[in-house]
């Protein structure tokens, strides 16, 4: 009885505790929806001269972070402090208005226009942004950011623009990519909406493959890699195009060299067609600008010439529901129509990818987004070495279907994916005659593999003082065409984590940690510099490749400038090259026989400075990078320096704008040279010479610099068209860069043999002028 009255006097509290407890939760909510509530926007934003309806306007809080975006022709919903009543709107080129709650019940609010550049508060905002941002090593180009662009050769090159920042480094003349601290070319990834891109520069990287005029955001990633993406232990490269636009709009720019265009208009009102296009006409100009050095690939007996285009249809099923289609193409062809006793003769590469997404907002915080896509790159070139004449093809395929889902919390994102991907790989293929009389080689088979993962990641979005990234990405790769768990199968998990602390509001620290696995190998030939890098798929043989990288980043802003400094240590293990990365391998059926798997460590310092002062912009990159391999089966066990070594590299951009009308670039560019192997001594077999390698990259290539010089000149601008001409002139002192070497042996008196050798460079001094018209 006693128990009972105690069990009954404990109930009788426990209700009254329950009762304070949702009294105190009412009032606590009471207060909440007192401070803060839901707010629908009434007001529409114009321009207070011309009246029209202004598209996108930010609005701030009393301390100059952005609460929401106010858009054109969309209903705009906001929390907001009811009692506010310091609050500004803001929109480039417009002076800032102070407003209150009251006024977004307003029919119209008018902004003034200005010429001023952006404000200091602006700016500040801005630079919120970017030391709140959680990655290290984060290139982003926005759609402003890519139109302001220096122009050379009448185009705007985005992928030329990311090859400056710290800590990428260009590769040659005449090779299809740019190296990410201390990895090869295999390593760094590009994809264009979601679609795989194994290729992105057209000949010699004086257009790359995209055109820039239709991108709205490029994202590049030297660490902090999204969980999202795997299978490459260098960089990610996100390219997005134009979203569906209001009315018809696009660019034409007619130049010596090429002529693009790009249209992007609505169909209806669910419906929308981006198309770009662009093509150039080297080999109809090419007697205007060859070149009479027999060592220069645009002497008067070549011809190249290139085209590429890009077509997306965006439909809005309803407004919850986009679908997007998407087909990409490229092509470079180049032609000797004369060529020398030994030398490179003709070739030609293709990309041709395909693809469908489908975005899905299910809630408010919640989206997916599902893709299907295919790329295919074929390369194909014939030359002549020594006695030997020969073709030589090979292709990389891939299909892919992935599915993400989002979800945004409070102060947070959460994100979690499967993707599979089918690969189809030919190394290559040759057809090889010896004085006319054709040659049994066996060619190695077509290669099959298939890559399923699943992935998930954590990212906090609050301004407290200390952030993170982790995420996760667990992979299971089978080799050949059946699935199986055995020798040729591997199940791996790919860890990533990132810190940022803000020291202040401006200065940030960043720390990050990533290792990665990728299932795919490059073997390079190292004497010349054309896309004809051939992959290997892992197998029993080539284990994955996967890494250790550690990234230490210190961004720090200042009134006019801002400095970015950073540290790496990147190791990768697994990492293959040919025995002596000369032709001779080519002729091996087996390619996995002429393979050696040893270690590669690199270390660097990255440096970037930005300024702008007025009509001024300037910047200023440096990395230097030290990258060795070990090999037990090479360079009698000692490390030494791969091809893509490039200790120093330093770029340095400045643009000015005279007035209006007049804009001037310039581009100067100074990096070390490629480390390759020279021929040491000549055997005779069967009196054929024949060129011996012993040292692995035991010499290096004349460094590499340039300047180029750009002049903008705007012939008319208004709100509907913007039409301009530019001016460039590359390559203005006429630098003899090198991107083949040729070595011919030479019978002196039919007593004695020796070697000479050739540089063969790409591109002289070039000068152009293009016309650039864009409608708005």
């Amino acid at each position: 009885m006693e128990a009972f009255l105690i069990f009954k006097q404990l109930k009788i509290r426990l209700r009254k505790f329950q009762l304070l407890f949702i009294l105190i939760l009412i009032m606590g909510l009471n207060e909440e929806k007192l401070s803060a509530q839901n707010i629908e926007v009434k007001a529409i934003i114009k321009d207070n001269i011309s009246k029209t309806i202004l598209e996108k306007v930010y609005l701030l809080n009393e301390t100059n972070f952005i609460i929401d975006s106010i858009i054109k022709g969309q209903k705009n919903i906001i929390s907001i402090n009811k009692n506010s009543t310091d609050l500004k709107l803001f929109k480039t080129n417009y002076a800032i208005k102070n407003i209150t709650v009251s006024d977004l019940n307003k029919d119209t609010i008018y902004l003034n226009p200005i010429q001023e550049r952006l404000s200091e508060i602006i700016i500040n905002s801005q630079r919120q942004k970017t030391l709140l941002n959680l990655e290290t090593g984060l290139v982003f180009l926005d759609k402003k950011t890519i139109k302001n662009l220096p122009t050379f050769l009448g185009d705007q090159d985005v992928l030329k623009s990311l090859s400056l920042s710290p800590g990428i480094q260009q590769a040659m003349e005449g090779q299809s990519n740019f190296f990410v601290r201390g990895g090869n070319g295999s390593m760094n990834y590009f994809e264009l909406d979601k679609m795989y891109l194994h290729q992105i520069n057209h000949l010699g990287g004086l257009y790359n493959a995209i055109n820039s005029d239709m991108l709205e955001s490029v994202k590049l990633y030297k660490s902090s890699f999204d969980a999202q993406f795997g299978n490459r232990l260098s960089s990610i490269t996100e390219m997005k195009t134009l979203k569906k636009p209001d009315h018809l709009n696009g660019k034409i720019v007619i130049g010596l060299l090429a002529t693009k265009g790009l249209i992007n208009f609505p169909i209806n009102n669910s419906t929308s067609l981006l198309i770009s296009a662009r093509r150039t006409y080297l080999d109809i100009l090419k007697n205007s600008i060859s070149d009479n050095n027999e060592n220069s690939l645009l002497h008067k007996n070549s011809n190249y010439s290139f085209y590429d285009y890009y077509v997306k249809l965006n439909k809005n099923l309803n407004d919850n529901n986009v679908l997007n289609f998407k087909i990409y193409n490229s092509r470079d062809n180049y032609l000797r129509e004369k060529p020398s006793v030994e030398s490179f003769k003709n070739g030609h590469w293709t990309n041709f990818v395909y693809g469908l997404d489908w975005t899905s907002n299910i809630s408010k915080n919640t989206k997916n987004n599902l893709q299907f896509n295919f790329s295919e790159f074929a390369f194909n070139f014939s030359e002549e070495f020594l006695s030997y004449d020969y073709d030589l093809k090979n292709f990389y395929k891939r299909l892919t279907l992935e599915n993400t889902l989002f979800h945004n919390f409070t102060n947070s994102q959460v994100n979690f994916g499967v993707s599979y991907n089918s690969i189809e790989n030919n190394p290559k293929n040759i057809n090889a005659f010896y004085n006319g009389s054709l040659i049994d080689v066996k060619n190695s088979s077509i290669q099959n593999a298939s890559i399923f993962s699943v992935y998930g990641q954590v990212k906090t979005l609050s301004y407290n003082n200390l952030n993170f990234k982790i995420g996760g990405r667990l992979t299971h790769y089978n080799y050949g065409s059946k699935i199986t768990l055995r020798k040729n199968s591997y199940l791996k998990f790919d860890p990533r984590i990132t810190l940022n602390y803000n020291v202040n509001p401006n200065a940030s620290i960043k720390l990050s940690y990533q290792s990665i696995n990728q299932f795919v190998h490059q073997t390079t030939i190292t004497s010349f510099n054309l896309p004809s890098d051939f992959y290997l798929l892992s197998n029993a043989i080539a284990k994955p490749q996967y890494n250790h990288l550690l990234n230490l980043e210190v961004m720090s802003f200042f009134k006019n400038f801002n400095i970015t400094s950073g540290l790496y240590y990147n190791r990768v293990f697994n990492f293959s090259e040919l025995k002596n990365g000369t032709l001779n391998n080519l002729f091996n059926e087996n390619l996995y026989n002429e393979l050696v798997f040893g270690e590669l460590t690199s270390y660097g310092l990255e440096i970037g400075i930005n300024s702008t002062f007025k009509n001024f912009n300037a910047s200023l990159n440096y990395t230097f990078s030290n990258t060795k391999v070990h090999f037990s089966d090479l360079n009698n066990g000692n490390p030494f320096r791969p091809v893509f070594d490039r200790p120093h590299n330093i770029n340095i951009a400045l643009s000015h704008e005279l007035n209006s009308k007049i804009k001037l670039g310039a581009l100067f560019m100074l990096m070390s040279g490629q480390n390759y192997n020279e021929p040491t001594a000549i055997r005779i077999i069967e009196e054929l010479p024949i060129l011996e390698y012993n040292n692995s990259n035991n010499s290096r290539f004349p460094s590499y610099h340039r300047l180029d010089l750009s002049l903008d000149y705007t012939l008319k601008e208004n709100k509907q068209i913007t039409s301009k001409l530019n001016f460039t002139i590359y390559n203005s002192y006429n630098r003899k860069n090198p991107f083949y070497i040729n070595y011919e042996t030479i019978r002196n008196d039919n007593t004695s043999i020796s070697v000479s050798k050739e540089n063969q460079y790409l591109f002289p001094i070039m000068p152009s002028i293009s016309w650039l018209l864009t409608f708005k």
